[in-house]
């Protein structure tokens, strides 16, 4: 099993490190109005498939001591290999692929965002539906592995919804078929204004708006590139890049709670720092690209925090010089925020 762990692990980090980091405005408007195709690493695919097959055949016990085996890169990743499945599930017409990725969301267990869980789950049901599947049977044998708590409450209930809300048009979803095959397509929700959204980027659609209309993969994305920017300003010397992250910061991790984006500030700060920038004005400047709330509030005062709270040993980070230059390496001991 720790062989198996360590594995994933492994390549988790390797995958979160392979993201290639955008360097213009353009780049970004190209990203939001055409979001990439999330890259697809068989390596990877098999790799968690032997973690949900060996968290199906442990006991309770067994199954705790996986989940908290796994990395937080590991463990998130869950979530895209259970969309994953309700995609290659129908391709492959295979119900045990739905099962897998009905417990790899239960592996993942809501550990990001619920609403972004929940949409696998709708993903997973249809496709269940597609096969002809006893979906009630399959949400609640993998609604018996998970915790006691909301997300077993949410995979135990899902087909028990009225149709209305169970449906892919209640999570602004439809399927289509490419020259790939089957796959789900995510379609423009409400604006929060509650009018009817925009589908490419205009001049009128402002910074906040944009950040609140990305789906979770998107707003990952842009927080995993900051990271990478932050140890790029480093190698190259560049403050520009140190702007970048922090408005790839403000744009993806707007709408997220702010602890999904306070490791990558830290790296963002240390970096400025070592480039001798002045870190409070770099902060503020990009908060204000950030919707009001949480994040906005974090940004704009984290260089105002104690030496020590702005470390990053606070954030279970270090240095490091790999074959690349200059990194920030997640390190198992330390507080964490």
């Amino acid at each position: 099993m720790n062989d198996a762990i360590a594995h994933l692990n492994k390549l988790a980090a390797d995958w979160a490190k392979s993201e290639v980091p955008m360097r213009s405005t353009q780049e970004l408007r190209d990203f939001f109005k055409n979001p990439p195709k999330r890259e697809y690493s068989v390596a990877l695919e098999e790799a968690m498939t032997a973690v949900v097959k060996m968290f199906e055949a442990a006991d309770e016990t067994g199954r705790r001591a996986i989940t908290s085996a796994l990395s937080s890169h590991a463990r998130n990743g869950f979530l895209g290999y259970a969309a994953d499945m309700a995609v290659l599930a129908v391709r492959r017409q295979s119900p045990v692929l739905i099962e897998q990725g009905l417990t790899a969301l239960v592996i993942e267990g809501a550990s990001q965002d619920l609403r972004d869980s929940i949409v696998a789950l709708a993903k997973l049901y249809n496709s269940a539906v597609k096969l002809g599947m006893n979906a009630d049977k399959a949400f609640e044998k993998a609604a018996s592995l998970a915790e006691p708590g909301t997300m077993r409450a949410e995979i135990h209930g899902f087909p028990l919804r009225q149709p209305e809300v169970r449906n892919l048009k209640a999570f602004y979803e439809t399927e289509e078929t490419t020259q790939e095959g089957f796959r789900y397509k995510q379609l423009p929700g409400p604006s929060p204004q509650g009018t009817s959204q925009q589908t490419s980027i205009g001049s009128a659609e402002t910074p906040p708006q944009i950040s609140a209309r990305l789906n979770w993969d998107q707003q990952q994305a842009l927080i995993r590139m900051a990271g990478i920017l932050a140890e790029m300003a480093v190698r190259k010397q560049s403050p520009k890049l140190i702007e970048q992250g922090l408005q790839s910061v403000a744009l993806g991790g707007g709408c997220l709670d702010p602890s999904h984006s306070l490791a990558t500030l830290a790296k963002l700060y240390h970096s400025a720092l070592k480039l001798g920038m002045n870190s409070e004005i770099a902060f503020v400047e990009a908060a204000e690209l950030a919707p009001a709330g949480a994040l906005k509030t974090e940004m704009s005062r984290f260089p105002l925090r104690e030496p020590k709270d702005t470390d990053l040993r606070a954030f279970n980070l270090q240095e490091e010089i790999t074959e690349k230059g200059f990194s920030y390496k997640e390190v198992a001991t330390g507080r964490k925020e």
